[in-house]
């Protein structure tokens, strides 16, 4: 605990959080502040957390669309996104996105370093004949995932017993947001 105007928890246990992000554990537990002028337990905070996807679709004249997707991960997200990477090899990684993208392939996979906290951890990836964006007899569709809540994380974290069962909530997402531009066929 760094005292201040705005105080600094840190947990130096986990390995892939930055100063003042605290693993779910330890959010909304009452500490105490070993100091001699301590009177009370003080409670500490609870991370904000978010996940951002923007997506490019590009719908061809005829055929599958092709997608470029970036998520970027903040807060709980981010902590959960940088243990589960840590313990994946980009294949794997390749593998989720395809089924949660209804593609035949990922390509250009651009996965930030878990050990880099100079920024927020980012995902980017070309979704390549994907069933979401068709084009079809002069018509072309668009379809957003059944399920955009069923984040990449939780896909990725089934993979993974080891994370999946030590018991961390990398469920908690409390704003998903979703950006699309639609760029359609000529004509």
């Amino acid at each position: 605990y760094i005292p201040g105007t705005d105080p600094v928890w840190i947990d130096s246990t986990t390995r892939f959080s930055r100063a003042g992000q605290l693993p779910v554990g330890d959010q909304g537990r009452w500490a105490l502040i070993v100091k001699p002028d301590t009177t009370a337990l003080i409670q500490t905070p609870e991370l904000p957390t978010r996940t951002v996807e923007t997506q490019e679709i590009s719908l061809p004249e005829a055929g599958f669309g092709r997608v470029l997707a970036t998520r970027e991960f903040f807060g709980t997200s981010e902590l959960a996104t940088r243990i589960v990477q840590s313990q994946l090899k980009p294949e794997q990684t390749e593998k989720v996105l395809a089924s949660l993208y209804s593609a035949k392939t990922i390509r250009n996979l651009e996965l930030s370093d878990v050990t880099d906290f100079s920024s927020p951890y980012r995902m980017r990836f070309e979704i390549v004949d994907s069933k979401l964006a068709q084009t079809s007899g002069g018509e072309a569709v668009f379809f957003f995932p059944t399920k955009p809540a069923d984040s990449v994380l939780s896909r990725l974290a089934a993979i993974d017993d080891k994370v999946a069962a030590s018991g961390r909530d990398l469920g908690r997402i409390t704003v998903q947001e979703w950006q699309y531009r639609i760029i359609p066929p000529p004509g």
